[in-house]
């Protein structure tokens, strides 16, 4: 199977594992390393499960060779080659305008059973942005990290780019550099502002009561990177999308607790 990054046609890859799609799926019975060889003869090794949604995707650390890479496996056959050329075309977006993003090393569309995998390099020592927000100590450590996740966000509107799914998860820092994480929301609007506003207060609803002092400072680091008019007029509307989409969050969470991931495990009963 070629590398979609050179070819997008594609073949299968071999794995260790007699069915690859049933066990990743199931979870139950998976033997790490999962182990992949890759077309040019190089072996993958899936060593650490992260995260896994059922019959959907799974992430893991690994290697490839000596080199350290973060992976994701899609698992839905009819869905997986729409997903990675997703991963591809996004991280080419957020190249395009030099945004800093973990390097894509190869994307395949199909391994055994029809599972997409995209490969990038594992960033050592990064953080979350979320991890790191939620431990500061002060409001002006917060500021200054995320005016410069402000900024880039604004780099992306400028250049006509958005990520659909703005959280805070989504950025990685190290040493002060932010790294624009999850290509597969990556994606190009030309439908004036409304659209990047919206991604911004997104962005911004998730700020936690203590700090919601930093939203007005935050819109106006914002407005003046993209050289729009900064005053009451053009703050206020912000303010109210912020607190709309913050309720739209609360909403989304209770959906999401009767989600199965390795995060969450629900259980429905009435009585």
């Amino acid at each position: 199977m070629r590398n979609i990054l050179e070819d997008l046609n594609y073949n299968c890859l071999h794995s260790n594992n007699k069915s690859l799609l049933t066990v990743v799926k199931e979870r139950e019975g998976l033997n790490l390393p999962l182990v992949i060889t890759l077309d040019d003869g190089r072996k993958l090794r899936c060593e650490r499960m992260l995260r896994i949604v059922p019959a959907r995707r799974a992430a893991f650390l690994g290697t490839l060779e000596s080199q350290s890479v973060f992976v994701k496996l899609f698992l839905k056959r009819h869905q997986a080659k729409r997903h990675v050329r997703r991963e591809v075309q996004g991280y080419l977006l957020l190249k395009e305008l030099a945004i800093p993003t973990p390097k894509l090393i190869c994307a395949y569309e199909a391994l055994e059973g029809g599972l997409g995998l995209v490969i990038f390099e594992y960033l050592s020592g990064c953080k979350s942005l979320k991890t790191i927000i939620e431990k500061a100590e002060s409001g002006e450590e917060s500021l200054a990290l995320l005016a410069e996740c402000v900024r880039v966000m604004a780099r992306m509107h400028e250049g006509g780019i958005v990520g659909l799914d703005p959280h805070f998860d989504n950025f990685l820092v190290r040493k002060d550099e932010i790294y624009v994480a999850d290509c597969a929301s990556i994606a190009r609007k030309h439908v004036g502002q409304k659209i990047f506003f919206k991604n911004l207060a997104l962005f911004l609803a998730q700020l936690s009561v203590s700090k919601r002092e930093l939203l007005v400072p935050l819109t106006k680091i914002y407005l003046a990177e993209r050289s729009l008019p900064c005053n009451e007029s053009s703050i206020t509307p912000q303010l109210k999308n912020i607190e709309r989409y913050q309720n739209i969050r609360l909403r989304k969470l209770y959906k999401k607790v009767f989600r199965e991931s390795t995060r969450i495990a629900m259980s429905r009963s009435f009585w």
